[in-house]
């Protein structure tokens, strides 16, 4: 804010006018090919966009903006003047796309926060507390690295599911992974915190 009004009261003052409109333009251009670009990698490469390129696009399209004011200004002259309708729709076009940009990159950062806790999930699986649930009836697990076996009398039988690992107990569900369980194919079990099945923990 402070270089703008410096820049405006220079071009008022007409202290190196020329200078400043030319230089607005180039950075405009400038600007404008950096988000281009930006976007046509993200397009392409999507895996290899940075998690910030599309803040640096929010930032190119501000400064762009910046910049074709600062030339306007500076050659008011010569240019017909923007009606009160064209500067509303300009600056909604500008303060649109700067909305998305920030979303979109909101967005590939939770993505990316994601990937990351899934990654700590499937190197912290060995370190969480194993756990054996025993149920009355079948729970119908899917998981091949997840064992039942019927332990009991022949009256009383019960499955016992072994390989299991305690994620966390919240809203009175049970979170489970399993022994070598990646994020690409690996399966949470989820089962109720209540007397349809018996929980028991060690390390």
């Amino acid at each position: 804010m402070a270089l703008d009004r410096l820049l405006r009261r220079r071009i008022e003052e007409d202290r190196g006018r020329a200078i400043i409109v030319r230089n607005a333009g180039i950075a405009a251009l400038v600007s404008g090919l950096v988000v281009g670009i930006s976007l046509l990698l993200a397009i392409l490469e999507p895996a290899r966009t940075a998690l910030f390129t599309p803040y640096l696009m929010a930032l190119g399209v501000l400064v762009a903006m910046w910049c074709v004011r600062l030339r306007r200004l500076g050659r008011d002259g010569k240019l017909p003047a923007l009606t009160t309708e064209q500067r509303a729709v300009e600056t909604t076009v500008v303060l649109s796309l700067v909305t998305l940009l920030l979303f979109w990159g909101t967005a590939v950062y939770a993505q990316a926060l994601g990937r990351r806790l899934a990654l700590n999930f499937e190197q912290g699986v060995q370190y969480m507390p194993r756990a054996e649930v025993y149920s009355l009836k079948p729970l119908g697990i899917g998981s091949e690295a997840v064992k039942d076996v019927r332990v009991g009398s022949v009256d009383t039988a019960v499955d016992r599911y072994d390989g299991l690992r305690l994620l966390v107990l919240s809203g009175g569900r049970f979170f489970f992974l399993h022994d070598g369980w990646t994020p690409r194919d690996g399966t949470v079990i989820v089962l109720p915190d209540d007397n349809s099945v018996r929980t028991e923990f060690k390390r």
